[in-house]
Parts: structure tokens; sequence; C-alpha cells
């Protein structure tokens, strides 16, 4: 099975089964050939299955038909996909005897994701449309998520935490973000990793002068930490060509990337510029969606916003 054929069947069985524990979900990961983080991460991105880490549980979320940022009359479907939805879909657009158009072969993701399902109808007759077929409809979700993304902080992303310094510990490089557990271990100013109970993974970010605080959101670990003032942005936007660039090395959180991500339900394109240097790009990315996106990850300057 090749991995677009494994990401979309893994969609297909997550929408069946409804929901159930993280463990049936890596043994159903497993069975296809996927590994579980990044699969996890694609299937959270488009809005397909939430996932519940801390207690265990995943559960495929509503199906739902939004619009495409810019793209008037372009619908996308998120949300779970089971079996028969586009027969589903094609016989509430025959009852409603409308001018729509349902894909019947979805277009793939080059392996890098389950295939987008587009829907073309006026959007007057979207919701009609989704209520016959039983599914919902949301005007735009990108927009949407935009208005409810956190703001990433020190006050509201991390708390107060010393650690265990009899844990390995490492610091973390501000340009490359990986940890160099080649270097000294001596705690001082900076971002740290410490392996802790079970090999669990904790970040520690210290400033030298106040308590170091334990970051909730690994994701959010780069957003937060000291960088050089020479540094290359993390993330930036290049509004002429609706483009939103991110360090693949510092992903977007979780919810920041669904945002990015509905806005073409397209995964974003992997741009490799160096050895172990690559970027992701988010396409079709609303100017103002990406300004809330980067203002929520405190990157809001003239050299991130051009």
């Amino acid at each position: 099975m090749n991995a677009q054929d494994a990401y979309d069947a893994l969609l297909t069985w997550c929408s069946e089964i409804g929901g159930g524990s993280i463990d049936a979900f890596r043994r159903a990961c497993r069975h296809v050939g996927l590994s579980t983080a990044p699969t996890a991460r694609v299937l959270s991105a488009l809005g397909h299955v939430e996932l519940d880490w801390s207690d265990g549980r995943f559960a495929a979320a509503p199906t739902t038909l939004t619009a495409v940022p810019g793209l008037p009359g372009r619908m996308l479907l998120t949300g779970a996909r089971p079996y028969g939805l586009v027969a589903q879909l094609q016989g509430a657009v025959n009852e409603a005897d409308v001018d729509a158009d349902v894909a019947r072969e979805p277009r793939h993701q080059h392996g890098r994701g389950p295939s987008t399902m587009f829907v073309d109808a006026h959007p007057a007759d979207a919701a009609e449309l989704c209520r016959l077929a039983g599914i919902r409809y949301t005007a735009c979700a990108a927009e949407q998520i935009s208005a409810l993304l956190p703001e990433i902080t020190i006050e509201s992303a991390t708390v107060a935490h010393r650690p265990d310094e009899r844990f390995p510990h490492a610091p973390v490089d501000p340009h490359s973000f990986r940890t160099h557990w080649d270097r000294s271990a001596q705690s001082g100013p900076g971002l740290w990793t410490y392996r802790t109970w079970g090999g669990r993974r904790e970040l520690i970010l210290d400033d030298g002068e106040h308590e170091p605080r334990l970051v909730l959101d690994a994701d959010a670990a780069p957003y937060l930490m000291s960088r050089p003032p020479d540094s290359d942005p993390i993330v930036e936007y290049r509004r002429v060509h609706q483009l939103l660039i991110v360090n693949a090395a510092a992903p977007l959180p979780a919810l920041h990337a669904r945002c990015a991500t509905l806005c073409s339900g397209r995964v974003p394109i992997r741009r490799d510029v160096a050895p172990d240097v690559a970027y992701d790009h988010y396409v079709n990315v609303d100017a103002q969606v990406a300004e809330r996106i980067l203002w929520t990850l405190g990157a809001t300057d003239g050299q991130r916003v051009g």
C-alpha cells in the first residue's frame, strides 16, 4: 500500500469507528505503514481527527462543508469521511436540484496526507445541501478558527516548574531548534530539553533570573525562547503570493496549523533549502488569517509580514 492509499484508508477507518483509544490509533497506523505522531499531526491539521494525548483518546470530527477563502463556489469537505459520503452528497444535490458538482475522485496529497475532497456549488446553496446530506456547514472554518487562536505568551503557555537536575538535559539551539546532547549539561539561560520518567520529554525555559518554566505545548517552545537578533524568522507571510512560510523544525502549534491548512485543504509544501533545513509553505492563506496567526505567535514585525 502506498502512502496516499494508507492515509485514505486510515481516515476511512477513523470515520467509520468514530473514535477510540490512542493505542488503537497507533495500531491502525502501523497496520497501514504510517508513523503515529506525524500522521496524527496531518489528520489534525486537516480537521479530520481530534486527538487528546493526555486522556489517550481520538475522535473523528463531524463531517463539515466549508468555503475555501478567496475561491467563491469552492467548498472543502473536512471532518469524518465515511463510506458512502460522495453518494450521500450527490443525492442531496439531486434532491435540491441545484447546480453543484461533487468531486467523485478526491485530489491526492502526494502521499503526505489523505486526499482532498471538494464540492463546487454556489455559496447560497451550500447550507441547504448540507441539511439534505445530514452534514454540517460553516461559512469559512479558517476565518472562524483564526478568531479563536490563543496568544502564545510566557504567561499563557508555561507554568513555573523547577526541573530535576538529575535527569539528562541539554540546550536547544535557537537557530536549528535541535537539542544538543553533545554539549555541557550545566543549566543556564535558554530553552532546555529534559528526559524524564519513561522517556517523557520536558521543555524548560530559563531566563537566568526568574524561576524556570515548563512549556505546556512543545510546539509553542520555539516561539517563546530568546533568539539572537540576527536569527531568521521562524514564520513569515508573503502577502502577494498568500503564502505562509514556517521553519519545518519549528512547526505551528496544532490549532494554528489547522487554521493555515484549512485555507486550502492542502498539506503544506515542504521546501528543502539546505542540508537539514526545510520550510513548510502553506498556500492560499488569507491576509487577515495570516496576520492573526502571526500576531498570536508574537511575530508581527515588518520582516515577517511582507
